[in-house]
């Protein structure tokens, strides 16, 4: 607080710069608390006016508590996990000097109603969040030098040496699950039925030494990986809030879900920070959650539009690059979290998304394919879509003339692997919350075969049998299986080395010419491919299954 100026930053990064100040008026902060509007649209327009510069960004709700300390040039709200453990045992309770619940009762109306709203997942997850965790001294919470430090370590440090407080244990929730993939499958599969919906399930460990005694109903503790799979899970889930699928399983770890990765994410989070909270203020004194009933009654609801496929997640091979990544990211604009394998080391870290995961693998070996299956499914709880899509064409001599060295890798990459992941996403699609789905990617040349390239002709057609096979045997558990026939998609490695050219050449047409050379005389993307996979798994198709479907804008001999 410097004059009439309050500047406000939102802290994102461990450190904070000058420019991430944002700049409001103190005298109509002072008159918005004194008469409150009487609804939150009122609210967000007048905290809007408190805004010095008229493009600068929307101040969080937590302004609001400025006013009341005109004194202190500097007030942290902070999410401290030791700070909140304080301020929720018996010791804290009569410690703190400036609490916020005192704050509320000064003025319930505009405090109570907006003051929370973005604390609004810790305080209804575990009911420990009784209020801002206001930290006050007379020069700052926090010890502010050339610049001000802002990381996890700095505030428990911080609150630590103010509040006294010695000797508390934090726990680390850095490994992950020791739960089977066929257990988190089926544990997503049952809190997927209770929601009525496809839900991600994020994971992590749970310490071993962690007491989970005082936690609140809002989550359910299980005492075997067994018990994952148990009908009592499947009751408690059903009658939990949305922001509460939480299962701390003492023997394999602690499941959160959410219909997005980031909403599970997010759950997980709080539950580890909530657990600790409850852990450390029973090592200060006695637990007790504050009341909050009512508290959710007069918080803004906002609306999401849901997305496609929010909740689900699809397994592709080969997604480095042409029609993989073309599906890929397709699939995440839709909603989906992806799981890839690919042998190029692009693959990890190939989109900047917590919704992706890829692992540089081979789908021939099958330890490589269920390293990646099993990241997948720590990552996000089960998987229920796959496209199968890796595939090598590397031979292009006529039959007579082919290199059997060249010929049996095409086979093992393009025939073996796929079978190779069938084996290991089996049991995952049987529990798709939806139904598992299967796109195989086969080609033209498999129902209108051209000479050379044989071994990669050969193979397109074993695929496409494979898929016909899969959709007779898998059909059962609710398994759909589609093939997909795409021809000229230029934008892919396949076609390399000038190869679209010297085909154009050997035709007598220009590239542009070749391109096009279909019955709608359209360019096939790798993008095309990708939309048409998506919609396949979608519920406009979910009565069909055993299809192939060709996308190469009208063939004559395909015909």
């Amino acid at each position: 607080v410097i004059g009439d100026v309050v500047y406000v930053a939102k802290v994102t990064e461990p450190h904070v710069t000058e420019d991430d100040f944002v700049a409001l008026r103190r005298d109509v902060l002072q008159r918005l608390v004194e008469c409150p509007p009487e609804n939150t649209k009122d609210v967000l327009n007048a905290l809007y006016m408190t805004r010095c510069y008229y493009d600068a960004p929307l101040p969080p709700a937590e302004v609001l508590i400025f006013p009341f300390f005109p004194s202190m040039p500097f007030v942290d709200l902070t999410c401290s996990t030791l700070m909140y453990a304080y301020q929720n045992s018996q010791k804290g309770d009569r410690q703190i000097s400036i609490d916020v619940h005192s704050l509320i009762k000064t003025n319930q109306k505009i405090i109570a109603k907006h003051i929370k709203q973005s604390l609004d997942e810790e305080r209804f997850t575990f009911g420990v969040m009784g209020g801002c965790a206001l930290n006050c001294q007379k020069t700052g919470f926090n010890l502010y030098e050339d610049h001000i430090s802002m990381t996890e370590v700095h505030l428990l440090e911080t609150a630590a040496s103010w509040l006294a407080v010695e000797d508390i244990t934090l726990f680390d929730f850095n490994g992950t699950t020791t739960a089977t993939p066929t257990a988190i499958a089926q544990l997503r599969q049952r809190l997927s039925i209770c929601a009525e919906t496809p839900l991600i399930v994020a994971s992590s460990n749970l310490p071993p030494d962690m007491p989970l005694d005082n936690l609140p109903a809002a989550v359910f503790v299980t005492a075997s990986d067994t018990a994952l799979t148990h009908r009592t899970v499947e009751s408690h889930i059903a009658s939990a809030p949305d922001d509460a699928r939480v299962v701390f399983d003492r023997e394999s770890g602690l499941f959160a879900a959410g219909e997005t990765v980031v909403k599970a994410n997010r759950t997980l989070d709080i539950a580890q920070r909530g657990a600790n909270i409850i852990a450390a203020a029973n090592q200060m004194g006695v637990y007790h959650a504050p009341d909050t009933r009512g508290w959710g009654e007069t918080l803004p609801k906002t609306e999401e539009t849901r997305r496609q496929y929010d909740g689900e997640v699809v397994f592709i091979t080969g997604a480095a690059s042409g029609i993989g990544k073309a599906t890929a990211e397709v699939f995440m604009e839709r909603g989906a979290a992806v799981v890839s394998i690919d042998v190029d080391e692009a693959i990890v870290g190939l989109f900047d998304s917590p919704a992706f995961v890829g692992v540089q693998g081979d789908v021939r070996n099958a330890e490589d394919v269920r390293r990646a299956v099993e990241a997948g499914v720590r990552a996000y709880g089960g998987v229920d879509m796959v496209f199968l899509n890796a595939g090598i064409n590397e031979d292009h001599a006529p039959l007579e003339d082919a290199n059997m060295d060249l010929w049996q890798r095409v086979m093992t990459t393009n025939v073996d692997g796929n079978v190779v992941v069938l084996k290991a996403v089996y049991e995952l699609l049987k529990r798709a919350p939806k139904g598992g789905r299967i796109i195989m990617n086969a080609s033209k040349s498999a129902p209108a075969p051209g000479p050379g390239s044989s071994s990669y002709t050969v193979s397109k057609a074993a695929i496409t049998q494979l898929g016909r096979l899969t959709a007779l045997e898998w059909g059962k558990d609710n398994i759909r299986v589609y093939v997909v026939h795409p021809n000229a998609v230029f934008d892919t490695k396949i076609w390399k080395d000038n190869m679209a050219e010297k085909r154009a050449t050997h035709y007598g047409m220009t590239l542009q010419q070749y391109k096009t050379n279909n019955l709608l005389k359209v360019e096939i993307m790798a993008r095309d491919v990708g939309e048409l996979v998506a919609d396949l798994c979608g519920d406009h198709f979910r009565k069909v299954t055993g299809i192939q479907l060709p996308i190469d804008g009208g063939n004559n001999r395909v015909i």
